[in-house]
């Protein structure tokens, strides 16, 4: 019996954005598979809400 993995690789195929205002300073963040096209969105390695 063949087991999916399929939950698995669609996880892997999203990237993180953090949307920045004026100053530089992070207002909000995107999991998506391509750069949001509307706002000054960043591309990040990882996320820490601390």
């Amino acid at each position: 019996m063949r087991r999916s993995n399929c939950k698995f690789k669609i996880a892997g195929d999203y990237r993180h954005f953090a949307l920045l205002d004026i100053q530089g300073r992070c207002i909000a963040l995107m999991n998506c598979k391509q750069m949001p096209s509307k706002g000054e969105w960043m591309e990040v390695n990882s996320i820490n809400l601390a």
